[in-house]
């Protein structure tokens, strides 16, 4: 079987049809035809498209054909040029000189006239490939630099290279965005409510009992057909509330550069330094007054109490609600004995419920308690999952050393000091460790982005439980805690707490 191996990047994608897939493949399909070594044998394209040539482990098409050739089931691979399997120059000697034909696979790379059966053992056509690779390798890094330079200088200029938050939509203009008021109402929503007093989670809640549309709904619905499908039950969470409070892009500032790439070729970025960003005051049309910005930034920082901060008359003041209607339940003092209670005089119910003070003070003091225990009983779950950044880094380590004594293993190869059977079982005793790591790695990440939602909002929930949860029924510990509480019947109420759903969740995964 003949493996016919087409890449083409989103910068190669800039250098002209010649190198597009359509071409590459209507090229090699042609070489195959016109040789006579090679046209008896039945042929198998692989390709990766939009791919970075520098990293072969991002390429799945790539570990598919090499995976074929350690099977034996390859006998040739033709690519348009070596630049197609890869501009890592090193990695690309050692697959052309080594790796690939210690298997017994042919390597062919047609504009290049790289033959591995006719030049395998040539040295000019040896010193000729380390040229050629290591010009490869240039290139993609002069290429990269140059990008960079390129976004750095519109940055700099003050153009938009950001992707559009929610509540703006792409303008007219390059790169500009305008405001989009289906999304924005619910934006000066949140902004409204945390200027209020509510934290991140009570926000949440409001908005989900107004149905407000969510970012990644909103955008699915106004690309039907595209990449992102609806999410019917999809609902706010404290951490999409902290996401848009905490962007001052809604009060008209462009902030740019605030990441960047960890190296060439992966899409693994970090946060930069604040000093190393550019801001741009008055960029484009603010959702909300600078103001209210800034009075929502003190509001979410300070974590004295939740809830609204307006003077209360009684601890349960704005909590206690029929469970049929949502009115509000009275609270009131009996005139006949010194009993505070509260009663449900809506209607609802034929005789109105009630339930004094100090049960329902009892009440709720149990569940708290309860709940407090449930959170604190995730400290380490919760510990655990804050750790996987960790774990990730030590396993992408453990990867680089892999991949360093691979090349030690071809260094040695090449210098003669082992052959080739040693130079096989030696890389697949390497291949089989990263493949292990690789595993480790995908499942950490994918745990990591699962958890991710929860994880911040959890870790705050931790915070004011271990802070409130313990104290008592306080009205601090009430706004914070408790989401609402029915009155069912008499002496008999139903609560719902702010983070109980949150807390399950973690208790329930693995």
């Amino acid at each position: 079987m003949i493996a016919l191996y087409c890449r083409l990047s989103v910068a190669d994608g800039t250098g002209g049809e010649s190198d597009s897939i359509a071409n590459q493949r209507l090229l090699l399909a042609d070489f195959i035809a016109s040789r006579d070594d090679l046209a008896g044998e039945g042929h198998l394209f692989f390709v990766d498209d939009g791919i970075s040539g520098t990293h072969a482990e991002n390429r799945p098409a790539l570990q598919r054909m090499l995976a074929m050739c350690r099977e034996g089931r390859i006998s040739t691979v033709v690519v348009k040029d070596l630049s197609r399997l890869s501009r890592d120059g090193l990695y690309c000697v050692g697959l052309v000189e080594d790796e690939l034909p210690s298997l017994g696979v042919r390597v062919i790379a047609v504009t290049d006239n790289y033959d591995s059966k006719r030049d395998g053992k040539s040295p000019a056509a040896s010193t000729e490939l380390g040229f050629r690779t290591i010009m490869n390798s240039w290139y993609s890094r002069d290429l990269s630099h140059k990008v960079t330079q390129s976004i750095e200088s519109e940055r700099a200029g003050g153009t938009n290279l950001n992707t559009v938050p929610f509540g703006y939509r792409k303008g007219r203009g390059e790169r500009a965005c305008e405001v989009d008021e289906e999304g924005a109402a619910v934006v000066r929503r949140i902004f409204e409510l945390a200027c209020e007093g509510l934290d991140q989670g009570a926000i949440a809640a409001a908005l989900n009992e107004e149905g407000a549309v969510t970012p990644h709904n909103l955008r699915a619905l106004r690309n039907p057909g595209g990449k992102l499908a609806p999410k019917p039950n999809q609902r706010w969470t404290g951490t999409m509330v902290k996401t848009v409070v905490r962007n001052p892009h809604y009060k008209g500032t462009l902030v740019l550069g605030k990441s960047k790439r960890v190296e060439m070729g992966l899409g693994a970025s970090r946060p930069t330094d604040p000093s190393e960003r550019r801001v741009f005051e008055g960029a484009h049309e603010a959702v909300v007054d600078a103001g209210t910005w800034e009075r929502a930034q003190a509001s979410m920082r300070d974590t004295r109490c939740g809830g609204r901060r307006e003077p209360l008359g009684h601890l349960f003041s704005g909590l206690v609600f029929c469970p049929h209607c949502g009115a509000a339940v009275s609270f009131r003092s009996e005139r006949q004995a010194p009993v505070e209670r509260y009663t449900a005089y809506c209607g609802c119910f034929t005789e109105p419920p009630s339930i004094s003070l100090a049960d329902l003070s009892d009440a709720v003091g149990c569940v708290l308690r309860a709940h407090a225990d449930l959170a604190l009983g995730l400290s380490d779950a919760i510990a655990a999952a804050e750790a996987a950044p960790e774990r990730a880094e030590g396993l992408r380590a453990a990867l680089a050393s892999l991949s360093a004594r691979k090349l030690r293993v071809y260094e040695a190869y090449r210098a003669g000091g082992t052959g080739p059977d040693a130079l096989s079982a030696a890389l697949e005793a390497i291949r089989r460790k990263e493949a292990s790591a690789r595993r480790a790695l995908e499942l950490v990440e994918a745990e990591a982005e699962r958890r991710a939602p929860d994880l911040a909002e959890a870790a705050r929930a931790l915070e004011i439980v271990r802070r409130l949860g313990t104290r008592g029924v306080t009205r601090e510990a009430l706004v914070a805690l408790v989401e609402r509480i029915e009155l069912m019947g008499d002496d008999d109420v139903h609560i719902t707490l702010r983070y109980a759903d949150l807390f399950e969740r973690l208790r329930r995964r693995p």
